[in-house]
């Protein structure tokens, strides 16, 4: 059984956001109990007073994450909007943030779900076609 040029395309991008899903995924779980203290002190006003903000590995994880899309999609209208919007003191947190952290929750935690999705999407069309 041989694969077509289309098959074998689909099959190297799955491969390769599976991959890169993978890699990210345990460069931001090691990282997430090291760098959540830090990155709640400057970003955590984005979440209400009461909110109450759990430290342990899937809730942290997850919160980077959302750290991340925030400072990737800061200048967007909808996170103008709905996130920025009458609160100068989070956008004075986020361009004052050291810049080596905000590289690593756009570059890391941000690209998680995006490259998931993909992985999966590249799956699904590979069984498609098969």
């Amino acid at each position: 059984m041989s694969l077509t040029t289309t098959e074998t395309l689909v099959t190297l991008a799955g491969v390769f956001f599976g991959l890169w899903t993978f890699v990210i995924a345990i460069l931001g779980i090691l990282a997430a109990p090291i760098i959540i203290d830090r990155v709640d002190r400057i970003l955590g006003g984005m979440y209400p007073e009461d909110e109450i903000l759990f430290k342990g590995y899937p809730l942290s994880f997850t919160r980077l994450g959302t750290y991340g899309r925030v400072i990737l999609f800061r200048n967007t209208r909808r996170y103008q909007r709905k996130i920025f919007e009458g609160r100068p003191d989070l956008v004075n947190a986020v361009e004052t943030m050291p810049r080596g952290l905000r590289l690593w929750l756009v570059w890391v935690h941000a690209p998680l779900t995006f490259t998931g999705f993909l992985f999966f999407i590249f799956g699904w069309l590979l069984m498609y076609l098969g």
